[in-house]
């Protein structure tokens, strides 16, 4: 869908417009982003039902460039389709810090569900992980006269799409502090919680919730123990 060339330049390919341009009726956009070599690719394919689709691998080496979709809509009832979003993957060192702002800032608003995929808990580095949402505000404009930066993100949110926390291979059992079951978006909330004396990572839990209103979480667990057998999934 979307190139970006080194320079950090975009260039959008003309036959994924093309097949834009086909679909007739309402169209939902569910995007996927996340740190590379962590299963975004695996995890739309598995959506679509198919074991080749996206591209995937198991070397070191990102396997997505760019923004890509894929080429057949998903019908989901008449005249309603939805299109897939695949991303290159965030924290890459063939990549700045400036073209993975670019891509999560594009996923983000062509999507209507965003997914992001991560590995293990939501503990603090995995939250550091989503450093890139602070900088949201700054990338992404709209059309208003606030200055105040709340008031900025409160408008930015309305055109802030569902937010999903995929955890891929967790093994934790979701309980509160007394040992009763919780669900996984009440976890996600109690990750989200603000923490005493750490400003910092405040703002990044206050950016989160502000931006993303509707949000939720989806734990999967690891699917083999073996590593021979990952790579052959």
């Amino acid at each position: 869908l979307i190139q970006i060339d080194e320079d950090g330049k975009c260039h959008l390919q003309e036959n994924a417009v093309a097949i834009l341009n086909q679909i007739p009726g309402r169209l939902a956009v569910v995007g996927i982003a996340g740190l590379y070599r962590t299963g975004k690719s695996f995890l739309l394919n598995r959506l679509l039902g198919l074991q080749d689709g996206f591209e995937i691998g198991p070397s070191v080496n990102p396997c997505t460039k760019g923004l890509w979709i894929w080429g057949q809509p998903v019908q989901l009832a008449p005249d309603y389709y939805c299109i897939l979003i695949d991303t290159e993957g965030l924290g890459s060192t063939q990549r700045s810090a400036s073209c993975d702002m670019q891509i999560l800032s594009l996923c983000i608003l062509l999507s209507s569900y965003f997914i992001y995929n991560s590995i293990g808990a939501i503990d603090e580095q995995a939250i550091d992980e989503l450093h890139l949402v602070l900088n949201l505000a700054t990338h992404i404009h709209v059309k208003s006269r606030r200055k105040n930066e709340e008031e900025k993100r409160a408008d930015l949110s309305q055109y802030f799409p569902i937010f999903l926390w995929v955890l891929r291979d967790f093994h934790l059992t979701l309980q509160d502090e007394e040992g009763a079951a919780i669900t996984e978006k009440e976890y996600l909330e109690r990750a989200l919680r603000l923490v005493p004396g750490q400003e910092e990572k405040n703002q990044l839990r206050e950016v989160i919730k502000e931006l993303f209103r509707e949000r939720d979480c989806v734990t999967i667990v690891r699917p083999v123990a073996d590593e021979a057998e990952l790579r052959n999934i």
